[in-house]
């Protein structure tokens, strides 16, 4: 007879498996957030009760609310060559996802929104219908002034006017499509992005599913170091399908497509890209006749972190956020060229911006007071930046076309967003999420603490106690979901599971920023160039030395998971520092970047072939030798974003350096453990279950 490996003390609590299960109990956030043209109603995608499907839902000014969509609206797609097993079937319906994207028409009278790759029209005031429902659509677009929708099928732009359906491009290789896309304010051309993927490699997965021989899955993946993508960008007539006249760039490098904005005058678009090393940031501008003109190059070592560009609305400036001050700062250059001035001038990191359409003004995020708190900012032309005093946490603002409305996504530390909605100093909450665990999540004791680090610095570290702490005893530390900014004052998904340790498991849970954490400034941001999980894993350690000294801590129990980078950063921490960890849990681990996309690691690690050493170093595979203490693996089997072989090869470097480790595999899911619904719950009681199979439950005296 089995035993079962969970203490029956822990299995006592179903908090975490009904937390996790669908629907979630800590909600979903609204997405796809948009105002009506006219400024007074609020349109967003979201689920009442926390599932996976999706609903466009609409709030008038009084903050009434509607949902205008249901499942019943867009039935399942019936595929006559469909082979899927009956449960592969099931599972498809129970992880659809619901209605995607969303746009008004510009008049206001009805909204545009896609789900199950049909394109929907939703008139506010009458029937809804299906006016798209061939190949899978997706990018929505509506001009502001034009009744025409765009949106992409097959890698190819679409638009339906005035009930006739053009295809614009005519791409018919599966590897040449457009990337991204912009239509001009007035529907008359769109600019894009086309990409030919014909010489990219191809990463292969095995898939062991049920009642089947392996197969294996093919997808095109420009791992780092290898062939690119070849690259154009364009701007076609819109108004008869024509093939693209399309205008390359070409410096004899491939280069990265960022945006694509448009004139508000429809005179031209900027294009944002970057040349291969990431290190030059170009603003091209592109007039509907085919003339290209330089705007702006800045060159930014060790790489220029894109965030975004937006043209004011008057079209004579194009803003863009940039580091060269030494903080995150909002720049501006003329449509025309010239050199770039700086808009704001504060000393502390812009996350993120928006420009209303109508006006000239801004609002933006930044961390100004705490390098973990983000709050809103207004700035008028010619005035300071005005705080907008609303309540600790962090932002993400949606204003209006005239700027005197704003759309707030709300969270904070264990609190589930919310969506607010401010009309001057008057503040309605829409919804929010996670009501149903709010109070239990509020339980526990949050406290933020600076810590110091090597090299004079010092971050911050946030602690979730058990709401019975007692600081005469000493409990384990688990060091949770490691990565860059997990000490920000937002809410994560992880958090549930962050409570039910502190509460159930009666551990002190830290969140930490790390090197590569904005709020910190320029120096802070770039900090672990070169040295992925060499200065980070050093900054944990010495979080984990400082920790140890409280005397509320047990220093024989710490514990240390991590995600994705975070499960790489935990395999790094645990083999440069051995004997700090006492337990570690890595899922979904890159352990050689060489593997992993080029878009990401060659930012961060230049190119292989230039820098050997460099990747060497910041391989878990080259310390892995050293690793102590209990050792838990995690990984999906269907992951596309860090493959099952980065599992494999720590296995294998585990096994002939004969070092004790666990593992955990999910044979039919992916990066997110998003594809089966079982799954999510199940690692989060495992996370648990294996802290307090090695670690024990609660302080010693």
């Amino acid at each position: 007879m089995g035993r079962d490996n969970r203490k029956p003390g822990f299995m006592s609590s179903p908090f975490l498996r009904d937390t996790y299960s669908q629907p979630l109990a800590y909600g979903v956030e609204p997405t796809s957030v948009k105002w009506s043209p006219d400024g007074m109603r609020l349109a967003f995608l979201w689920n009442e009760e926390g599932g996976l499907w999706k609903d466009v839902f609409v709030s008038d000014a009084d903050g009434s609310l509607k949902k205008v969509t249901s499942p019943e609206l867009s039935p399942p797609v019936i595929l006559e060559d469909d082979e899927r097993e009956e449960d592969e079937l099931s599972y498809a319906e129970r992880m659809a996802a619901g209605f995607t994207e969303l746009a008004w028409l510009p008049d206001g009278s009805a909204i545009v929104a896609i789900a199950r790759a049909r394109v929907h029209l939703l008139p506010l005031e009458s029937n809804s219908e299906i006016i798209w429902s061939g190949q899978a659509a997706s990018s929505l677009r509506i001009p502001r002034r034009s009744s025409s929708i765009f949106f992409l099928c097959e890698g190819n732009v679409m638009v339906i006017r005035d009930g006739a359906i053009l295809r614009l491009t005519s791409f018919t290789k599966p590897d040449r499509k457009v990337r991204d896309f912009s239509p001009s304010p007035d529907g008359n051309f769109v600019a894009l992005f086309v990409e030919d993927e014909s010489e990219v490699l191809k990463a292969r997965m095995p898939d062991y599913m049920p009642q089947k021989e392996v197969c294996i899955k093919e997808s095109r993946r420009h791992n780092v170091g290898t062939e690119p993508p070849k690259r154009h960008f364009g701007i076609a007539e819109a108004r008869v399908a024509a093939k693209c006249e399309l205008q390359e760039y070409d410096d004899g490098e491939t280069f990265w497509p960022y945006a694509i904005e448009w004139l508000p005058n429809s005179n031209g678009a900027v294009f944002a890209i970057a040349s291969r090393d990431h290190r030059t940031f170009h603003l091209r501008k592109m007039t509907p006749t085919g003339d290209i003109t330089t705007i702006y190059e800045e060159f930014s070592e060790p790489w220029f972190p894109f965030h975004g560009i937006a043209v004011s609305s008057c079209s004579n400036f194009v803003r863009f956020l940039s580091f060269r001050s030494g903080w995150n700062q909002i720049w501006e250059v003329p449509i025309d060229g010239g050199g770039a001035s700086a808009v704001t001038k504060e000393k502390f990191d812009i996350d993120d911006f928006s420009s209303p359409l109508r006006t000239n003004e801004l609002f933006f995020t930044a961390y100004a007071k705490t390098p973990i708190d983000r709050a809103v900012f207004r700035l008028r032309p010619g005035q300071e930046p005005e705080e907008m005093a609303i309540r600790s946490g962090c932002f993400r603002v949606f204003p209006n076309e005239d700027g005197e409305s704003l759309a707030l996504v709300h969270s904070a530390a264990c609190a589930p967003p919310h969506l607010l909605r401010v009309d001057g100093p008057k503040m309605q909450t829409i919804v929010s999420c996670g009501e149903s665990i709010r109070r239990e999540l509020e339980t526990v004791i949050v406290e933020t603490h600076p810590v110091p680090v090597r090299n004079n610095r010092s971050v911050i570290a946030r602690t979730i106690k058990p709401a019975s702490f007692d600081s005469s005893k000493r409990y384990p530390v688990v060091f949770s979901c490691v990565y860059a900014g997990q000490a920000k004052n937002q809410f994560s998904r992880y958090h549930p599971l962050d409570v039910f340790m502190a509460n159930e498991l009666r551990y002190i849970v830290v969140g930490i920023d790390l090197s590569a954490s904005i709020g910190y400034g320029r120096d802070f941001f770039f900090g672990y160039h070169n040295s992925l999980g060499i200065i980070d894993s050093d900054e944990l350690a010495d979080a984990a030395d400082f920790f140890c000294k409280q005397p509320y801590v047990d220093p024989e129990r710490v514990g240390i998971w991590g995600g994705s980078y975070g499960g790489f950063l935990t395999l790094m921490a645990m083999s440069r520092h051995p004997g700090v960890f006492h337990t570690g849990i890595a899922w979904k681990s890159v352990t050689e970047w060489k593997n992993y996309y080029e878009w990401y690691t060659s930012q961060r690690l230049g190119l292989p072939d230039e820098n050997q050493e460099v990747y060497k170093k910041t391989s878990p595979l080259s310390h892995i030798d050293k690793l102590q203490g209990n050792l838990l693996l995690v990984a999906g089997m269907q992951d596309d974003n860090v493959l099952f072989q980065d599992t494999v090869w720590v296995i294998q470097k585990l096994i002939e350096n004969g070092k004790y480790f666990d593992l955990m595999i999910y044979p039919r899911d992916d990066h997110g453990l998003t594809l089966r619904h079982e799954s999510l719950p199940d690692l989060m009681e495992r996370i648990a279950a294996y802290f307090d199979d090695k670690m024990g439950v609660g302080p010693t005296s």
